[in-house]
């Protein structure tokens, strides 16, 4: 009778930390992996060393020892880290992937790490993302296991779902939950549960609290003169308009709180703007945009959570409620009739 027991193809071992740290693949050398602030350095295999070198969270390039040979290769990544190019002092080679990280295996990758700047597991292809915590399947678009963190926490209701089924928008390094703000503001990540760096996330939720709501204890310290600024200008307009009356309580409600992050410039900005709705020279959705372009500019020279908050409250929830009250003057005539002279 034949036995009907399956052939082990790899053992992976595992440090304290959850952390892949060996695989031996049938009939081949020990695998060693060593990790830098959670992110794989250098693996060893047999006589072979290759070490990745980085600064923060772009690759830069692959190190190789064997038996006294040492190669260097120049990596050439997207934002996502994918590795898209590898050059060598004699040749150039370029890789490319499906959306969801696929590429053939038999090609070979003279790189360490692949898609996303992972490492592919070289016995199944598949990534083990979280640094051994769960295998991502590329051919099959999914986790090969659930989500620990699923369905009711970070992990969403599917399990085994990969980037919440957008992984050209998303990326995913720890297995758990996709990161979002990062691939869009150019944040860095932690790789600690998938969150963004704390200090930002806290800046971006406090600068967020103080926007929404007026401090009920207001700051013995002396207001910006920006925002006075804005603050004259608005309680100057007799009728104000929606975006009038909306950068108006928002700068009294950062006023309360001590938040002096806006520029002198964006105060004269806003000043500007604030003419031209009155006048009726742009719309309410106009002057949020415009707005929210300035934030972004501001945003891309200082990478503050101010900028980010100023980007979603004018060009996402801005320009939407202003959107349907422009609509409404519009379809009523009203808003020819408020500028008659």
């Amino acid at each position: 009778m034949q036995s009907n027991r399956e052939t082990v193809l790899c053992h992976y071992h595992y440090d304290p930390l959850d952390r892949l740290v060996a695989s031996t693949p049938l009939a081949q050398a020990n695998t060693q992996r060593f990790y830098l602030k959670d992110r794989l350095a250098t693996e060893i295999q047999g006589a072979v060393q290759r070490s990745i070198m980085q600064h923060e969270d772009q690759l830069l390039a692959q190190h190789q020892y064997q038996s006294g040979n040492v190669q260097a290769r120049l990596l050439a990544t997207d934002q996502q880290r994918s590795v898209l190019d590898v050059l060598d002092p004699t040749r150039r080679t370029s890789f490319t992937y499906t959306p969801y990280g696929h590429r053939p295996m038999g090609n070979g990758l003279l790189s360490l790490l692949g898609f996303n700047g992972e490492r592919p597991d070289p016995v199944t292809g598949f990534y083990l993302l979280g640094n051994g915590y769960r295998a991502f399947n590329p051919v099959l678009m999914r986790f090969n296991s659930p989500d620990s963190w699923s369905p009711f926490g970070k992990g969403g209701l599917n399990a085994y779902a990969y980037c919440v089924g957008d992984p050209v928008n998303q990326t995913d390094s720890t297995g758990h939950a996709p990161s979002f703000l990062g691939k869009l503001f150019g944040i860095s990540d932690t790789h600690s549960h998938g969150n963004t760096k704390p200090s930002f996330l806290n800046g971006l939720w406090t600068t967020t609290k103080q926007s929404l709501r007026r401090n009920s204890t207001p700051t013995t310290e002396p207001i910006s003169l920006a925002r006075q600024h804005v603050d004259n200008v608005v309680s100057k307009v007799v009728a104000p308009q929606p975006f009038v009356q909306r950068l108006g309580t928002v700068n009294a409600n950062l006023a309360s709180h001590g938040n002096d992050t806006l520029p002198m410039k964006h105060a004269l900005r806003y000043e500007e703007l604030v003419q031209q709705v009155t006048s009726g020279a742009i719309s309410n959705t106009a002057a949020h945009a415009s707005s929210a372009n300035m934030w972004a500019e501001k945003f891309v020279q200082d990478r503050r959570p101010s900028g980010v908050v100023g980007i979603v409250f004018n060009g996402m929830g801005g320009t939407l409620l202003s959107g349907v009250h422009d609509h409404s003057l519009q379809k009523t005539g009203q808003a020819l009739r408020q500028h008659v002279p």
